[in-house]
């Protein structure tokens, strides 16, 4: 499992391809929980969120064993919470 990351809070994009341009198949909020079925290759991996499949860019993906046991960056999530509802209401997204 690993948790969706963004440095600026925004929503992450998921893709049908391994590949910025690859069609979106939905924007996934930072926070939210993610199976990683397969790590592509250095930049990408194979990702479930929910009920979708599809391709995510690594740097996105923080592993939850680590987001689970690291109080610093549960707090920067939290904050990034914050900001991800900012940026929502901006209309701004990023991947």
């Amino acid at each position: 499992m690993a948790t969706v990351y963004a440095a600026n809070g925004g929503d992450v994009n998921l893709r049908e391809e391994p590949k910025t341009t690859g069609k979106l198949i939905k924007k996934v909020a930072v926070g939210t929980a993610a199976e990683v079925l397969e790590e592509c290759d250095a930049e990408w991996a194979q990702v479930r969120i929910g009920a979708k499949e599809g391709y995510m860019m690594r740097k996105f993906l923080k592993k939850a064993a680590i987001a689970g046991n690291d109080e610093a960056f549960n707090k920067l999530m939290q904050a990034q919470q914050l900001i991800s509802e900012v940026v929502g209401m901006l209309g701004g997204a990023v991947g």
